[in-house]
C-alpha cells in the first residue's frame, strides 16, 4: 500500500502531521490516535466488492469520503514533506561547489525516532530531547536513560534509525548500544530483576555493563544471545547474520544448536546453521561505529549496500563488474562523496 509505504520511508513527517494537529492547524472529525489505513483500506475494499456482487447501487456513505479524502491528504501531506520543506530534491541533494557535481550527496548524521509505548514519537537529533520524559536525557548525540527510572511495567521504547543515520542509546543498566543505518532496537525503559532482554533488527554494537545476577540477551533475526558483561557487534542486515565478539565470553543460540565464543572469535548463521570463525581484522568490527566505511574484508555489494544506507542512494552495478571482488582502504562516513541522485554507476 503506497500510503504504509510513505509512512515507512518518511517517519518525521509523521511526526510534523500529528505535531500540526496538536497544534490546531489541521481539522479534521477522525481520531488519527487510532487511525490504521491498513484497516480503513480493507474496509474499503470490502464495501465496494459486497456492492458489486449484489449488483446494487452504491449507496452514499459519508464515512467513505471521509476516509478518501483523509487517505488522499495524508499521500499529499507525505508527498508535499518529501518535496517542498526539502525543495524539489531532498536536502542532502546540493550542488556541489568544489569538485562540480550537478548532484552531490552529503553524508548522513546523528539522528533517530524513540517510539514511546503509549504511541508518541520522538524525533531525536545531537542537542535536543523534544518531548518531557522523566529520567531520559539527549547528550553528545546519545539517548541517555536514568538508573533510577521508574517502572513502566510492560512498556517498551524503540529507537529507529533511518537511512542517512546513526545513534547511541545507554539503557537504564549503563549498557552502551550503537545503532548504525536502517536498524531498529526494542527495549524496556527499566529492566526487571530477572533479566534484561532487547530486539534488534539491523545492525548494533553493544558495550554490556556487567551484572551477574541479570543476564543480558539480545534476540535478532532468530538468534538469542545471551550475556553478562562484554562487547560484540551483530550484524543482521541480510539472512546470513553475523556475531563478532570482541571482549567477553558469548553464548549464542538458534531453534536449534547453541554456541559459545571467547572474544576474537564470530559467528555466522549460513543456511540456518551457526559457524564458527576467527576474527580477521577487529578494526573491520568497530570500524562503523567509529565513523569509518571499512573496506578490508569485504566484497563489493557489501561495500557498496554500507553507501547506500548512509548516502540515501540506490547503487547500481553495470552487467560485467565483479561483485565479489575485494576491495582495500577504507573513508571517514562524513566524506562529501559526490554521486548521482539516486543512482551511483560503476
Amino acid at each position: 500500500m503506497q500510503l504504509k509505504a510513505l509512512l515507512h520511508k518518511y517517519p518525521e513527517a509523521k511526526i510534523l502531521f500529528h505535531k500540526l494537529l496538536d497544534e490546531g492547524k489541521i481539522q479534521s472529525n477522525i481520531n488519527w490516535a487510532e487511525f490504521n489505513p491498513d484497516d480503513q483500506w480493507t474496509a474499503f475494499q470490502h464495501f465496494r466488492q459486497s456492492g458489486i456482487q449484489r449488483k446494487k447501487t452504491l449507496m452514499f456513505r459519508p464515512w467513505l469520503i471521509g476516509v478518501a479524502a483523509s487517505l488522499l491528504f495524508l499521500v499529499g501531506l507525505y508527498t508535499f514533506w518529501a518535496l517542498y520543506f526539502n525543495g524539489n530534491q531532498p536536502a542532502y541533494i546540493v550542488k556541489d561547489k568544489y569538485y562540480g557535481q550537478l548532484n552531490d550527496v552529503l553524508p548522513g548524521s546523528n539522528a533517530a525516532i524513540l517510539q514511546l509505548g503509549d504511541g508518541r514519537q520522538v524525533l531525536l537529533d545531537s542537542l535536543h530531547l523534544t518531548a518531557d520524559l522523566k529520567g531520559v536525557n539527549v547528550a553528545n548525540n546519545q539517548l541517555i536513560y536514568g538508573s533510577s527510572m521508574q517502572s513502566e511495567g510492560t512498556t517498551q521504547h524503540k529507537l529507529v534509525i533511518p537511512s542517512r543515520a546513526m545513534y547511541q542509546v545507554q539503557l537504564s543498566d549503563g549498557t552502551h548500544v550503537w545503532l548504525n543505518s536502517e536498524s531498529e532496537l526494542e527495549y524496556s525503559p527499566n529492566f526487571d530483576k530477572k533479566e534484561r532482554r532487547v530486539h534488534l533488527k539491523g545492525e548494533a554494537y553493544f558495550d554490556i555493563a556487567h551484572d551477574a545476577a541479570r543476564p543480558f540477551i539480545v534476540e535478532s533475526a532468530g538468534l538469542r544471545l545471551q550475556a553478562l558483561g562484554t562487547e560484540f557487534n551483530v550484524n543482521s542486515y541480510q539472512n546470513d547474520t553475523r556475531v563478532a565478539l570482541t571482549e567477553g565470553k558469548l553464548k549464542i543460540s538458534s531453534s536449534d544448536q547453541d554456541v559459545v565464543i571467547l572474544a576474537g572469535k564470530e559467528v555466522r548463521l549460513e543456511n540456518k546453521r551457526l559457524s564458527v570463525y576467527e576474527i580477521r581484522d577487529m578494526e573491520e568490527i568497530k570500524a562503523w561505529k567509529n565513523g569509518y566505511f571499512y573496506l578490508g574484508n569485504k566484497d563489493l555489494k557489501q561495500t557498496l549496500d554500507e553507501i547506500e544506507r548512509w548516502y540515501g542512494v540506490t547503487v547500481i552495478v553495470e552487467k560485467g563488474v565483479n561483485a565479489q571482488r575485494q576491495y582495500d582502504g577504507g573513508m571517514k562516513k562524513m566524506y562529501r562523496w559526490p554521486v548521482y541522485v539516486r543512482r551511483f554507476h560503476i
